[in-house]
């Protein structure tokens, strides 16, 4: 479905919308003078950076499709954007920090899983391989999932009936499953890059049971692989489903080796790219349960329009997340 292109004029503007009304871009909007308007279903607002390094702001008002793009704004909330006359935004605080108190030095750890991927073919030691489909439309094949020449590759595939097909594994799922109630994950990797095909390093509830909590180690949604997104999700006031979250960018190359991690300690949580902090959060922002490790690539379709474009004539038909190991720590105090 193609885009509607509309533009603000120099004066006050209100855009409204409503449930299956499709997608959108306004360019020359302007906070505090124009508005949106997505009648009684809410909207959520998240930011993205274009690959030419252009921030957008994406304002999702309904399902699949219903998604208005703004080119050029940044740092705003929701109410911001659906208030006219509304003050402007300040400018955008440190995406590191939030306001949270950053955690202390965190403590001892010990290890208590670790695959460097030594072994063709070994994933004995991953007990959760993703099959069937997925809530956004995608097919999870699990032949997407190999060990082979010393790391682990994930990846999504174009299929015989022109979809394509992403992948993804997890080291346990379940009520008994393995999982730190404090502690640290880091992944070395790196990423393939392409237009519609977006990896994602996570920390995941083990239970399986509720949503959020989530850790983001790694994202990648630009075509050139050029923008990580590091997120932190937790439940909000409403609880399960409620989700809360900040998203930290970081300019480097995915398609490099890389390693992201994440540690998480009673004083709060941390986000680290190659030793580098990118992300800090307070206690307020802890999961508070068990936390496992999970891998996943991921394909846009038409319910992802906000994060994860559609694959294109440029996507190859094999696009991979390469792993060179994967570590899970436990917080045992200090």
């Amino acid at each position: 479905m193609t885009a509607t292109r509309l533009r603000a004029t120099d004066g006050a503007d209100s855009f409204a919308f409503a449930a299956g009304d499709g997608r959108a871009v306004i360019t020359n909007f302007e906070v505090g003078v124009d508005s949106l308007a997505s009648g009684p279903y809410g909207a959520v607002v998240r930011e993205v950076i274009r690959a030419d390094g252009v921030p957008v702001t994406i304002y999702r008002y309904g399902w699949g499709d219903d998604v208005v793009r703004l080119p050029g704004v940044s740092g705003v909330t929701r109410e911001q954007l659906e208030q006219p006359g509304g003050a402007p935004p300040a400018a955008p605080a440190d995406p590191g920090t939030g306001g949270a108190v950053p955690p202390g030095p965190g403590g001892a750890f010990r290890t208590v899983f670790y695959d460097g991927f030594d072994v063709d073919g070994d994933l004995s030691r991953w007990k959760a391989i993703m099959q069937g489909p997925h809530h956004s439309g995608m097919w999870w094949n699990p032949d997407g999932v190999k060990v082979r020449d010393g790391e682990l590759e994930v990846s999504a595939d174009l299929q015989d009936n022109g979809y394509y097909t992403g992948a993804g594994l997890a080291i346990d799922f379940g009520p008994d499953a393995f999982g730190v109630d404090y502690g640290r994950i880091e992944v070395r990797a790196k990423w393939d890059a392409a237009q519609g095909i977006a990896p994602a390093i996570m920390g995941w509830p083990s239970a399986a049971d509720a949503w959020p909590p989530e850790f983001d180690l790694m994202e990648v949604v630009d075509a050139d692989g050029q923008w990580v997104a590091t997120t932190n999700h937790w439940q909000g006031p409403g609880g399960n489903g409620d989700d809360a979250y900040r998203t930290a960018w970081t300019e480097i190359d995915s398609t490099d080796w890389h390693t992201y991690a994440v540690q998480w300690t009673p004083e709060g949580v941390v986000y680290t790219i190659d030793g580098e902090v990118v992300y800090t959060g307070g206690p307020e922002e802890l999961p508070g349960q068990k936390m496992t490790a999970s891998i996943g690539v991921f394909v846009g379709t038409w319910a992802t329009q906000g994060w994860v474009p559609l694959p294109d004539e440029t996507t190859p038909e094999h696009v991979g997340l390469h792993v060179d190991y994967v570590k899970v720590e436990e917080w045992i105090g200090g």
